[in-house]
């Protein structure tokens, strides 16, 4: 087979895997190309690998350019993410005993409203932390 195709470059599958050049509408693209490799023709083979590297890397910088300002929109976060939302939804989740066997408020303390002490995974309680410095401030005055 190597014979036949001479000093052709091999670029397909072909029908049914053999290098045949052949026109079939079924298989549009022939396996081998139509001329031998000369210097002229390897010279704009390199040239063509050179410039489609700069066309890809192009193209894909302003497809991702376009996709963040279309697809993504501005990078800001919810207001359900805000500290003060977060506190909100924390207090609502103790005033509704969620999980409190085994979910996070298994460590709260219910009647103290403080955490338990539970070694190294006592969290600080946000809530004390504002009527201390209401009481500091009541100090003050």
């Amino acid at each position: 087979m190597e014979s036949m195709i001479g000093n052709r470059e091999m670029v397909g599958y072909g029908y049914n895997g053999t290098p045949f050049y052949d026109d079939l509408p079924a298989y549009p693209f022939p396996a081998i190309r139509y001329k031998e490799n000369t210097p002229e023709i390897m010279a704009l083979r390199e040239k063509e690998k050179v410039g489609g590297v700069l066309i890809s890397v192009s193209v894909g910088l302003w497809l991702f350019l376009l996709m963040q300002i279309f697809v993504y929109g501005p990078r800001s976060l919810p207001n359900s993410f805000s500290y003060i939302s977060r506190e909100v939804q924390l207090q609502r989740m103790i005033d509704l005993q969620v999980n409190p066997i085994h979910g996070l408020f298994s460590n709260w303390d219910y009647e103290k409203k403080d955490w338990k002490k539970v070694g190294w995974f006592t969290p600080p309680n946000p809530f004390l932390e504002e009527e201390e410095e209401e009481e500091e401030e009541e100090c003050d005055d």
